[in-house]
């Protein structure tokens, strides 16, 4: 009998390490698709959730992608796809060379929100097995809480691209993957350019066509 998975994606994790591997093409992915390719292949783990993590983008433009590409993947895989929203906060930040002092958007809330989505699948017993899918370190404290306090329960951790420079691994029960080495798995997982759903249409953002210029 398949093993129940929750799966969680850091959102800006994943999304710079796609950029900083020149992935531009693979922002485009069917979700549940890569993951089931990543994980599932061999019908070992019953993948009930996949949440992802992210905020609202304060560049107009940013948020259009980013609102159309969550939205086929919502669209596609009700009550299988979750987006867990955290925030935007406005920062002053101060220029070291000419004391300029600017606003900068600053993410908030993520890193919390995972750690008690974490905690709360660990403590409500609600699968055999958690994926987290980040190289983040601000994430050590969840991780650590689980392996003390539910030693019993499977952990897995996989790196997003050029983010696995970090000590998630220790906590991981499983062999740690890192998605650098899976670069096939995302291209099989990518949406059709447009697609249809429900009589509503999903189109990829034109900036994320392999062609256009970066």
């Amino acid at each position: 009998m398949p093993k129940t998975l929750q799966v969680l994606f850091d959102g800006f994790n994943f999304y710079y390490g796609l950029k900083s591997a020149g992935w531009k093409r693979y922002y485009w992915l069917d979700m549940l698709a890569f993951t089931n390719q990543l994980l599932n292949k061999n019908g070992y783990w019953d993948i009930q959730k996949v949440c992802y993590f992210t905020s609202k983008d304060h560049n107009n433009g940013k948020h259009a992608r980013q609102w159309a590409w969550l939205n086929a993947n919502l669209s596609l895989h009700p009550g299988k796809f979750e987006v867990i929203w955290g925030k935007y906060q406005m920062k002053e930040v101060k220029c070291t060379n000419c004391q300029f002092v600017m606003q900068k958007p600053e993410e908030k809330h993520t890193d919390v929100n995972i750690a008690i989505k974490l905690m709360n699948f660990a403590h409500q017993n609600q699968s055999d097995a958690i994926a987290l899918v980040s190289g983040d370190n601000d994430l050590e404290p969840p991780l650590q809480f689980i392996k003390q306090n539910f030693p019993n329960k499977r952990v897995l951790i996989i790196y997003p691209p050029n983010r696995n420079q970090s000590k998630l691994g220790q906590y991981a029960t499983d062999p740690t993957k890192h998605l650098l080495n899976f670069q096939s798995y995302f291209h099989h997982s990518l949406m059709a350019k447009e697609i249809q759903v429900d009589g509503k249409s999903f189109k990829i953002p034109v900036e994320w066509e392999p062609d256009y210029p970066i």
